[in-house]
């Protein structure tokens, strides 16, 4: 294909799974192959009256076809919300440009180029000013032998040269960079991305919740089939006739429900493929910085996807399941030859997962789940770990400092992917399901690199000050106060603070400070101490955020005025040498802290309280660094010898 290049090592066909060779990007961010490709959107030999023919993808009944759906009177997510607008690929949308270009009124001056603009954008380097640069060129939709340099944001094209003084001639007021376009356009880039990787995510999350009513109704028929053989053996001969025809009414009933169960199993794991593959080929766009080529298609992307989502959501709400129960007639034996084994009837619950028993909050226990070392072939020296994050699915994303680099393992210590890093990395905060952003030691920049599947660098965003470290606060940490009106409005808020520690800002996920937090003395030294910065998910109006100082060994909490709370220094036997990682339980909102010097993690209250150690030498905890706690019963961390160890939390 012209203009972007999408065949990555993470792009694949997005039917068969082969690489793309002739790959054909398709408005629903999707790429197939030119075998797997609809013949009508394979080039330009479709007559008006003919159909547009769908993504495969978006909708397999289309093309494979899915029994499940067929025989339950079900489609795909997409069938009834996309086919108003169905799936065509890049070139045939610009083919369809050009002939609309070729009606449009010739201009004078319709062969020659056009005079340039003028119109000169500098980079200020202020806050929020997105540093995009690319050496791509992308063709224009109505000449294909021209390069589009400017971008229509009212017809929501690209344009050439020739464009602008014809077919683009009212529309001068609107006509852009492809740079300042995809900057003005990077909100609704970063809203994509959220949405599909919360499509992803809910996906498996619905696929694993289906699975699990699989097996619980294979349980269920080992349980039934169980009772009934064993009042067989006290009615061998009398029930032999009467227990066929009860099994056989299990395993009907049964059948239904595990059919049932496997069609809506079976649409959502096409439904995350489907996904997986949308959000692969945005992130490979976005990490080749060729967001311009789909800028187009950002608005029906995102009225598709929160149609998906919405339909997800109440799909997953409506899929009760019944239990069987099989009541035993306790008159059989003198009724035997007259009455039924017994009856198969519906307990009317819906499906529950393990409910776990409440605690005592002050009753909290670690179990060591897993520990590996974080050291990879690449590395040139052993890794210095300074912050990490632990994804629901058990992957874990870190930061190696001196050997400037993110990495990613599972849940066993395998090496996912290694991403390396142009500048020396600090902390990591997660801004939606599916990116995370980058603090760098002493430089005035934010990195954003995508999670789900390939690790990714996707943009950088230039900030006002060199903010080195670095918490997520979500979206409702500050509502309205100091903020300017509409900054920052809808974006994941940051709690960053400099370097020299002496400033803890809140700013917006584009890089727009929204309002100082805290200020204190900064140091003066070249080596600067390490803050940890942790926002609690419970909200907390009194406890908005918690800093840890190393430096002055100290933890303190602030509210959203930046009054401080509480402060936790204590001087007896719980003293503090070294804390660093801070996090919360999930839940109780209970602080767990991590001291480095002393090799341990405490547990304190909500108020900052000791109650008790929950991790020390006796437990193999040697210097922890960075902590992790977000996931509910899950608790990970970092060691300064490069080991990264996850515990359960009961």
């Amino acid at each position: 294909m012209e203009g972007t290049s999408v065949t990555s090592d993470a792009v694949h066909c997005g039917s068969c799974g082969s690489d793309p060779e002739g790959a054909i990007l398709m408005t629903c961010l999707h790429v197939l192959c030119r075998n797997c490709a609809p013949i009508a959107t394979s080039g330009s030999s479709r007559r008006a009256s003919e159909p547009a023919s769908l993504c495969p993808v978006c909708n397999p009944a289309t093309s494979h076809g899915s029994k499940h759906s067929s025989q339950n009177g079900m489609s795909s997510l997409g069938a009834s919300t996309i086919a108003a607008k169905p799936c065509v690929s890049i070139e045939e949308l610009r083919q369809q440009g050009r002939g609309e270009s070729n009606g449009a009124p010739a201009d004078d001056n319709g062969d020659e180029d056009g005079e340039e603009n003028g119109r000169e954008r500098e980079e200020t380097g202020e806050g929020g000013r997105e540093t995009f640069t690319t050496t791509l060129t992308f063709p224009c939709p109505a000449h294909s032998h021209r390069d589009a340099e400017e971008f229509c944001l009212s017809c929501h094209q690209l344009a050439c040269s020739k464009c602008v003084t014809s077919s683009h001639r009212k529309c001068a007021d609107h006509l852009v960079t492809c740079a300042e376009a995809v900057t003005s356009q990077r909100p609704m880039l970063n809203s994509l991305h959220s949405k599909l990787a919360e499509k992803v995510i809910a996906s498996q999350d619905s696929l694993r919740h289906e699975e699990s009513k699989v097996k619980s109704i294979e349980d269920q028929r080992a349980a039934l089939v169980g009772q009934i053989a064993a009042q067989r053996e006290a009615l061998v001969r009398a029930l032999l006739e009467k227990e066929a025809k009860l099994v056989g009414e299990v395993n009907a009933t049964l059948d239904r429900m595990k059919e049932g169960v496997e069609g809506r199993a079976e649409r959502d794991r096409l439904s995350a493929r489907a996904a997986e593959g949308q959000l692969s080929v945005l992130e490979a766009v976005m990490s080749v910085k060729g967001e311009p080529e789909i800028l187009s298609l950002l608005p029906s992307l995102h009225i598709r996807l929160d149609a998906e989502l919405a339909n997800c959501a109440s799909a997953r709400s409506d899929t009760a399941s019944s239990n069987l129960v099989f009541n035993v007639n306790k008159k059989l034996e003198g009724e035997i030859k007259t009455s039924d084994l017994g009856q198969i009837t519906h307990a009317d619950e819906t499906f529950k997962g393990d409910n776990g028993r409440k605690k005592d909050e002050c009753d909290l226990r670690l179990t060591l789940m897993t520990s590996f070392h974080a050291r990879t072939r690449e590395d040139i020296c052993d890794p210095l770990l300074t912050d990490l994050v632990l994804l629901p699915g058990g992957d874990v994303i870190l930061t190696d400092r001196d050997n400037k680099c993110v990495k990613k393992f599972n849940s066993t210590g395998h090496l996912l992917t290694r991403v390396p890093i142009p500048e020396v990395p600090s902390r990591i905060a997660l801004v939606s399901h599916g990116k995370a952003a980058i603090s760098v030691m002493n430089k005035k920049v934010l990195l954003f690199l995508s999670l789900l599947g390939t690790v990714r660098i996707l943009s950088s965003v230039k900030v006002k000050k060199p903010y080195c470290f670095l918490a997520t606060a979500g979206q409702g940490l500050i509502q309205g106060q100091g903020q300017e009106q509409g900054q920052g409005q809808g974006e994941c808020q940051l709690l960053a603070a400099t370097s020299l520690c002496d400033v803890i800002d809140l700013i917006s996920e584009s890089g727009v400070l929204l309002r100082r937090l805290f200020t204190q003395k900064g140091d003066k030294v070249n080596i600067s101490r390490p803050l940890y910065l942790h926002v609690p998910q419970s909200r907390d109006p009194q406890v908005a955020a918690l800093v840890v100082d190393s430096g002055r060994r100290v933890l303190f909490a602030l509210t959203p005025d930046g009054q401080t709370t509480f402060t936790f220094k204590p001087k007896d036997q719980n003293s503090l040498e070294c804390p660093l990682g801070v996090g919360t339980v999930p839940g109780s909102g209970l602080i767990l802290l991590a001291d480095r010097d002393k090799h341990k993690v405490v547990l304190l209250g909500r108020r900052g309280t000791f109650l008790k150690q929950v991790l020390g030498e006796k437990e193999g905890l040697h210097k922890p660094c960075a902590l992790y706690a977000a996931v509910p019963c899950r608790l990970a961390l970092t060691q300064v010898d490069g080991w990264v160890k996850i515990y359960r939390t009961e």
